[in-house]
């Protein structure tokens, strides 16, 4: 299964959860929110800083975070952001600051 799925974009985690109950992988499209990636929103940055990360692994890190069926393909070409995505997995997010991020980037109304 693959479908947009970012912080920005949290409109699918009904198909991911149901993607984890039937054991399905589910590839997040655009895991860095495509067009409506806010990189420099201070809320996220403080975020990053605290973990000692980047503003994308917070990204990736939130993707990360919907379960271990859920894989954030990135399109990297350069190797400095190949081996900055696949570090992204070794930063975990706590329930709290999950809820943070997701306060901060509310989800538009569905058309």
């Amino acid at each position: 299964m693959q479908n947009r799925l970012s912080l920005a974009d949290r409109a699918d985690l009904a198909t991911v959860a149901h993607c984890a109950t039937v054991g399905l992988r589910y590839l997040a499209y655009q895991p860095l929110g495509g067009s409506d990636r806010h990189g420099d929103d201070t809320t996220i940055m403080d975020v990053a800083a605290g973990l000692g990360a980047s503003v994308p692994q917070v990204w990736l890190a939130w993707v990360l975070a919907q379960g271990a069926h859920v894989t954030p393909p990135t399109g990297s070409s350069r190797p400095e952001t190949i081996t900055e995505s696949a570090q992204a997995g070794r930063f975990r997010l706590d329930p709290a600051t999950q809820s943070l991020l997701e306060e901060r980037f509310p989800q538009a109304p569905e058309m």
